[in-house]
């Protein structure tokens, strides 16, 4: 590992051995060497059993991957003070049940032109202890049985934000977000529902499957949704545009009513 973790100088890694040492650093930069993939399935197949701890201010991915990261016996990503993460890839991702979060944010953080792919069990995917935000990001995760996407009791700007982005829900998603913990702005939610209520969302397309008598709610803005996919009993509140399957699945019709991402 070479610099000296500063803006200027950040750490250079490219070995899980050294980016740990490094973004365990309270306040360091850390860059990923050109073209690194650190690739956890080789060398630490058998998974991580404590916790990873993460006290770096930034983390520049630089386009490097993480692959297979496998958290055991209630083990999660510590994430101790607020952090910017740019441009990594998280794939093939895994943490089985047990309870907890796969991330734990204690001062929230900003992802931002990140690909996370993965299966999540426990409590939620992610925990946010406020000001949480994933901007021009790329999300394809399974969330296990009785997984929610995020546990937290924030609102407004302190809730989990979802910005010019694209996320993919498979599996059976545990739907508690009781507290207005979601928004998305200029973002696309597909594949199942993980949340009832949205808090301000804003020319967003949410394209899931709606589970029976679900009763949808947004605090403000407007939210198009794919009114094919509901199940026996949704109702839906004013601020949901219900649109067809196959308005959802026309570029040229979204674009035509404000929604800024082509190619659905």
């Amino acid at each position: 590992m070479i610099g000296t973790g500063t803006q200027a100088d950040p750490y250079i890694v490219d070995n899980w051995a050294d980016f740990v040492t490094a973004a365990g650093t309270s306040g360091a930069y850390v860059r990923f060497a050109d073209s690194t993939v650190i690739d956890l399935d080789v060398d630490h197949s058998e998974g991580f059993s404590s916790n990873i701890t993460i006290r770096c201010t930034e983390i520049d991915g630089n386009g490097g991957e993480i692959r297979g990261l496998f958290l055991i016996n209630n083990a999660y990503l510590a994430f101790q003070s607020y952090i910017t993460v740019k441009s990594l890839t998280i794939s093939a991702m895994r943490r089985d049940g047990g309870s907890g979060q796969a991330f734990w944010f204690s001062e929230g953080g900003t992802f931002s032109g990140c690909i996370i792919t993965g299966s999540f069990g426990g409590e939620a995917m992610i925990y946010n202890g406020g000001y949480t935000t994933f901007n021009c990001c790329s999300m394809n995760v399974q969330l296990q049985a009785n997984t929610a996407l995020v546990e937290s009791y924030w609102y407004d700007d302190r809730c989990l934000r979802f910005f010019n982005s694209k996320i993919k829900i498979t599996g059976t998603p545990y739907i508690n977000n009781r507290n207005r913990q979601v928004a998305l702005e200029n973002t696309l939610l597909l594949g199942e529902l993980p949340t009832d209520i949205f808090n301000k969302s804003y020319a967003s397309v949410v394209d899931c499957n709606v589970p029976d008598n679900t009763a949808l709610t947004c605090d403000s803005g407007a939210v198009f949704i794919n009114a094919d996919k509901f199940g026996s009993g949704v109702t839906a509140g004013s601020r949901f545009i219900r649109l067809t399957d196959e308005q959802v699945h026309s570029a040229d019709y979204l674009y035509s009513v404000g929604f800024p991402v082509a190619g659905v």
